[in-house]
Parts: C-alpha cells; structure tokens; sequence
C-alpha cells in the first residue's frame, strides 16, 4: 500500500498527518493510528451543508428554493442506495453541484439578480453532467430522474427537461469538457474541477481526439509520459 513509507516515521512518532478515504484502512495502518468513521449524514445535516454550499439561510428562502433543496438532497440520498452506479459518487460531487448550481451564471440572470440563486430545471441538468458523470448516456439518464423525481415529490412544479426542443437535451462528453475549459478564474476557484479521462488505447487516441477537437491547445499544453517499465521507474519525469 502507498502508506507504507509512513510506517517508520508513524511508529515512531516523528511526523503527524490527517488522512482522509473514502475505505477503511487496512489493519496494517488502522492499527497505527486513530480511525474516525463518518457515517451517512442525517437528512437534517445535510440540508445544513447544502443550505452551506449554496450561501443561504433557510429562514431566509423562498418555499419553492427549499422544496428544490430538498428535493435535491434526498435524490443524492437515493443515489447512493442506487446499485447500479457501483458506488462511485460521494459528498465532494454533491457539494460541487451545489457550489455550481450557487456560483455559476444564469442565462436568465440580470444584474439586479447576482446575490440570488435561481435553480432552474436545465441548470440542474448542466449541474449534474458537471458533477455526476463518467458513466454511460443510459445510466446518467436514470440519474437525473432520481434527482428530478425527488424534487417533483417535493414541488411538482419543477419537471424534468424533455428532448423535444428541438436540439440535444444532453451535451457530450467532448462538449462538457470544452466547455469546463473555459471557465473563469473566478468560476475554476468557485466550482471547477480537475478532470480525469482514462484512455484505454494503446495510442495515445484520447489525447489526440482531445487536440483535434481542440478541447486541449497543443500550444498551451504539456504531456508527461509516466512509463511504468522496471528500467523507467527511477528515471527522472520527462516531459514531450
């Protein structure tokens, strides 16, 4: 396990370090310091973290707001229990929406309205591609009729987009990218995320679809090679 290095240095006692997972350390480092398991949190707190997250009081917000807020924090309690997304969302994917649904413009947005939140059925959509994603169209579809059908439970005013608009409910993947590419410094501080995108060809294919559809700028961007090869592991990081 990576923790093994620390093993001397926590045995005896010569550097301290809070870490955090989201598994159970083995007993080989459990054993060696002090575990503190946070279970799921009651529907009460999180109600106070999104309230948190989205910068409002709720003695201060309006009854729809908090239908939707609501509605919101029970869809992301009934897809953790949901057995078809192997468990690969956690609190930093709801806080993320949330701070995205908080900070990021509307289009409807006026001047007047920029210390108000507007939780739109789109901008929820747009929120959760953002957030909840890296699974296929068919199991993100399934997702978001979890969140929508929770809040509809709680406000039936609030429906779910449909796909007769005459153009693509859903963005691309290339698209979500793209668009996360340009974000502000204000908004990458505010609610950007680091992105993971996994190529599994023996080509580098992703990376140069990536250029070709210029989500990435050959001019701006820099590729390292990590080579797990036994006679390049202690070779010093190149860069090409």
């Amino acid at each position: 396990m990576v923790l093994k290095v620390l093993h001397q240095y926590l045995d005896e006692c010569k550097v301290a370090f809070v870490a955090i997972a989201n598994s159970p350390f083995d007993a080989a480092n459990a054993n060696r310091m002090t575990c503190i398991y946070r279970s799921l949190p009651s529907k009460e707190d999180q109600e106070i973290l999104a309230y948190g997250c989205l910068g409002l009081r709720k003695d201060q917000t309006p009854d729809d707001l908090k239908n939707i807020i609501a509605g919101l924090c029970d869809g992301y309690r009934d897809l953790l229990n949901y057995n078809d997304f192997q468990q690969i969302f956690h609190d930093r994917d709801f806080i993320y929406m949330l701070r995205e649904l908080a900070f990021k413009p509307s289009f409807t947005s006026t001047d007047s309205d920029l210390n108000k939140i507007y939780i739109t059925p789109m901008n929820l959509v747009t929120a959760l591609e953002d957030n909840f994603n890296g699974i296929t169209s068919d199991e993100f579809k399934k997702l978001t009729k979890i969140f929508f059908h929770a809040i509809e439970n709680k406000g039936p005013i609030f429906e779910q987009p449909t796909d007769n608009r005459g153009s693509n409910l859903y963005r691309d993947v290339t698209t979500i990218m793209s668009d996360s590419m340009q974000l502000t410094s204000v908004g990458r501080r505010s609610y950007g995320r680091y992105k993971l995108v996994i190529d599994e060809s023996d080509a580098e294919s992703v990376v140069r679809f990536l250029f070709q559809t210029k989500v990435l700028d050959p001019n701006r961007t820099t590729v390292f090679r990590l080579s797990d090869f036994p006679n390049d592991v202690n070779n010093e990081l190149k860069k090409c």
